[in-house]
């Protein structure tokens, strides 16, 4: 009879061990995956300012970089002293 309780209690903790794995393993292949969907999104924004690059010199014959820091109402914060009329409420 203690074999036989002996052999359940064993049983069952292998099936909460198998369990406990399969949970480690659902967890794992999430994170995984959350990764790789943070990494395509900001591969995504560095392709739109790639692109954005491209088209002002295509379309205005010099880089869209040229418009860092420039003005106070598209900065950080929207502050600061305005440059020229464009930038006036």
């Amino acid at each position: 009879m203690f074999e036989s309780i002996r052999g359940g209690v064993t049983k069952r903790s292998h099936v909460a061990g198998m369990l406990v794995k399969s949970m480690h393993l659902e967890s794992l292949t999430l994170i995984i995956c959350l990764f790789y969907a943070s990494i395509a999104l900001m591969d995504a924004k560095l392709k739109a300012l790639w692109n954005l690059d491209k088209m002002s010199v295509c379309r205005l014959g010099y880089p869209a970089t040229v418009y860092n820091n420039y003005g106070c109402w598209c900065g950080v914060g929207g502050s600061g002293k305005p440059m020229d009329g464009i930038d006036s409420p």
